[in-house]
Order: C-alpha cells, then sequence, then structure tokens
C-alpha cells in the first residue's frame, strides 16, 4: 500500500505527534508499504529514517501551502491512502484552520482518506472565556468536516469517539489505536551505565514528559514531600525537565543533590535513563489515557508506575491492575502509594509483568500498524 501522511510536525520539530508520525512510517516501511510525509517548513536540518519520503511544503496548510499540497499528490503513484494526523492546533491559524479542514472534506470525494484524531476540539462551556467558546465552536465545526471527508476514523483514546459520533453521520464507529511509545526494547548498556554513574547509587523515582503546566503543578506538589520522606533520587526526563527542576530547587535547595534532569534525549538516551527507575511517577489532571505517550515509555519496558485517574481515564488501567491509581489532586493518596511501591519489590515485579503484557497486546507499534493495513485492505 502506498501512504501519504499528513502531519502538522514532523522531526526534528517536536511534539508528540511528530514522534508518533516518525514512528509509524518507521513500522508501515517494516511492514512492506511505501511512505511519503507531507510537513509544514522547518528551519531546522531534516531528519528522514530510511525509506521515507519526506516532503516540506514551503507555506503553512492554507491557501498556498494547499495548492502546493495537491501537486505533490497528483504526483505520487496510485492507489493510495491519504492518513490524516489530526490535532486541531496542528496546522496553524491560531488552530482555526478551517479551510485545511474543507479540503480535507472536499478530498475524500476523489482519495481515500483515513483520519487519526489524537484531540478532536476544544470543549465548550459557559462559565470559560468568550474566545476559548470561539475555538470550541471552530473546532467543532473543524472536527465535522475532516470527519465526514474520511471513509476511516481512528481514535487515540475512546472518549474521543463520544465527541465524533455526532459528526459521523452513519458511518462506522472510529478505531481505537493507541499511542505507541517509540522507547527501545533494551537500553543500550554503555548508555546505562553512564546513567547510573551520574545519577549514582540507590533507588531511583522518574518521571518523563514536556512539563506542561497541569502536570508541572502536580509534581510540584509530590516531588519535595516524596524525596522528604524517601532516601531515593528523582530523575526529570524530557524536554522541559531542566527548567522545571529550577522551580522545585528555588523552594528546596536542599534537595539539589537528589533531583537529577536530562533534558531532551535520543530515544536510546531515553531508554537508559528509564531502565534505572524503580517507580514512574506520572500524574495527569485529565487522567491517565492511551495517548500519553510518556506513560507508554515506562510501560512499554515493564516500569512500576504510580498515575492519575480523570475524566479521560480508560477501563482498562483499573481491569488490568497494570499501574498504582490515585484520584487526580490526591497529592497524599499519590506520594503514599509511590512510597508504599518503592518499598515492595513483589508488588513491582507482578505490576511489571502486567505492563508489559498490556503494552504488548494493546499498545504496541506492530498492533498500531496492523490495525490500519487491516483496514486500508493491504
Amino acid at each position: 500500500m502506498n501512504w501519504v501522511i499528513l502531519t502538522g510536525e514532523y522531526p526534528p520539530q517536536t511534539g508528540g505527534v511528530a514522534d508518533y508520525t516518525a514512528l509509524l512510517a518507521k513500522g508501515l516501511i517494516g511492514a512492506g508499504d511505501t511512505v511519503t510525509v507531507v510537513a509544514p517548513p522547518c528551519a531546522q536540518s531534516p531528519s528522514v529514517a530510511a525509506g521515507v519520503d519526506l516532503r516540506r511544503i514551503s507555506d503553512v496548510f492554507d491557501t498556498n501551502g494547499l495548492a502546493e499540497l495537491n501537486d505533490v499528490l497528483r504526483a505520487l503513484p496510485s492507489p493510495r491512502v491519504v492518513l490524516v494526523q489530526y490535532v486541531p492546533h496542528a496546522y496553524g491559524r491560531r488552530a482555526m484552520n478551517v479551510n485545511f479542514c474543507k479540503w480535507v472534506n472536499q478530498l475524500g470525494s476523489r482519495e481515500r482518506v483515513f483520519v487519526m484524531f489524537h484531540e478532536v476540539s476544544f470543549p465548550f462551556r459557559l462559565a470559560q472565556p468568550v474566545k476559548h467558546n470561539i475555538l470550541a465552536v471552530a473546532h467543532w465545526l473543524m472536527a465535522r468536516l475532516v470527519s465526514r471527508g474520511a471513509q476511516r476514523t481512528f481514535v487515540a483514546i475512546p472518549a474521543w469517539t463520544k465527541r465524533l459520533r455526532p459528526h459521523l453521520r452513519g458511518r462506522a464507529e472510529p478505531v481505537w489505536i493507541p499511542v505507541p511509545s517509540n522507547v527501545l526494547a533494551e537500553p543500550d548498556i554503555t548508555l546505562r551505565q553512564a546513567a547510573r554513574l551520574r545519577v549514582g547509587d540507590g533507588q531511583v523515582i522518574g518521571h518523563f514528559g514536556t512539563y506542561g503546566e497541569g502536570v508541572a503543578s502536580a509534581l510540584r506538589d509530590v516531588v519535595p514531600p516524596l524525596l522528604k520522606q524517601t532516601s531515593a533520587k528523582f530523575v526529570l526526563m524530557g524536554r522541559g525537565s531542566r527548567a522545571f527542576a529550577e522551580t522545585i530547587l528555588t523552594e528546596e535547595p536542599k534537595l539539589l543533590n537528589r533531583v537529577i534532569t536530562t533534558g531532551g534525549q535520543t530515544p536510546e538516551e531515553l531508554t537508559a535513563n528509564l531502565a534505572l527507575c524503580d517507580v514512574m511517577l506520572q500524574p495527569y489532571p485529565d487522567g491517565i489515557s492511551s495517548r500519553r505517550s510518556s506513560a507508554m515509555a515506562g510501560i512499554a519496558l515493564g516500569l512500576p508506575t504510580v498515575t492519575t485517574t480523570g475524566e479521560l481515564t480508560e477501563t482498562i488501567w483499573q481491569e488490568t491492575g497494570s499501574v498504582a491509581l490515585c484520584r487526580a489532586g490526591d497529592v497524599p493518596g499519590i506520594v503514599s502509594t509511590t512510597i508504599a511501591l518503592l518499598a515492595d519489590e513483589p508488588r513491582r515485579t507482578d505490576m511489571a509483568g502486567r505492563a508489559r503484557r498490556l503494552y504488548a497486546e494493546r499498545f504496541s507499534l506492530e498492533r498500531t500498524v496492523r490495525a490500519l493495513r487491516d483496514a486500508a485492505g493491504s
């Protein structure tokens, strides 16, 4: 099958959708398909995996960019599937690119169009500022246009199905294909040894993410009491980790030698640092869900994980016992659960096995590729 993947970001541009698209392209090529990725302009040096035909349009996905995109499609071989990585804010125009969504809608009349909804829309709430509700209405229209132009739709979490259902007009329900992790199956021994030397001996609590305000706020509440009540080190991984650590150490300078940061990392470096962790702490204000690639990184390696429940949390987390769940915002509960897990090696071992099984059965890249190729008839 020939795939054309449209995305609002692609490495070296940073972001979860960029990482996901690169991983997916690699998986489809590994399955024997051809992949062309169309992405917006990027000033940085190109980063292209073997076999990927990367086309950078010279403008954003608006009038000029869409004309250029039409030229790209006309030059590519058929039959093909155009796979749109949909996030409302990914295609420019201040997250309200209705023109792009109209284009996708019209494209569906002449191409096989699949849409992967990583997000659907900003919620409409009477209590929030008017500008937020204007954004919510625009997103509702955009989701309607895009979903009605697609032959098949896919969602990163089951909760998005409810938001999409009013737009589908008798079409098939979206297929849930969770976001896989891009960490390696096993850490490089040399990189792991170097990471251990840097962190030192003893137990390690880890967090991986980008330190957006919701997650950062939760971490600010739990990191100091955790370190004061245990002898563990805390390794903060990912872009933004150093700036976040400063917010903690400014208030708690005595913790300086027990908070280690990595900044942005290659997948190999990330895997090596993750492998040091006895427990991962991944709190989310809306709860853990299958779109949280930051949580998937540890779960893919079978790392015992303390996380939170919220409005987007799927039932599989409770049913499988693959993570330790606390209510979002329950600081004493998160702290006590993490401390108890650090002290309970048999439970950590059991949780590690459950996490690996869950990831292999539900979240792996192979499952994602299989679902897309089955839908395309490959």
